[in-house]
């Protein structure tokens, strides 16, 4: 049984090729430290040993050795309050939803609708999508306003 002392999970190869065909070096080790779930001093003395960062101006001292993950509790980013809904919350929407299934089922236009209903077209079609409705073609509509007529 081999015993892994290394917590880099890429081979030497692929982490060398990765790192010498990036533009930006620097920025290369912190992608490649988050892709191994490592320090970016770890991955920099590892290049270092193979030989990587020769003919550069960058050392392993000159990177942080602390851990951290992209999206773990230390990131910032992951205490950012996206706004994003439970998908199970019901829709909200500006306007009065049985007027506007009544609209829809006489083949009202978004227009119309949304003239009716005082929002916007907008609304309407996003209220349309999620109840997966198409929109009312012209044909039927003529039809139906000729028949009124």
């Amino acid at each position: 049984m081999t015993r892994v002392t290394e917590t880099v999970r890429m081979d030497d190869g692929e982490l060398t090729g990765l790192f010498r065909t990036a533009r930006d070096k620097r920025s290369q080790i912190r992608v490649l430290a988050d892709l191994n779930l490592c320090s970016p001093f770890e991955i920099a003395q590892r290049l270092e040993r193979l030989g990587a960062l020769k003919g550069t101006k960058l050392q392993p001292a000159q990177f942080s050795a602390k851990y951290s993950p992209i999206l773990g509790a230390d990131n910032p980013a992951s205490r950012i309050d996206v706004g994003i809904k439970e998908p199970d919350a019901p829709a909200v929407y500006p306007f009065d939803e049985e007027r506007a299934w009544e609209l829809w089922r006489a083949g009202v236009s978004d227009d119309g609708m949304a003239y009716a209903l005082e929002t916007t077209v907008y609304q309407i079609e996003i209220w349309r999508w999620r109840h997966g409705l198409k929109r009312p073609t012209i044909a039927k509509t003529r039809r139906r306003n000729v028949r009124q007529a």
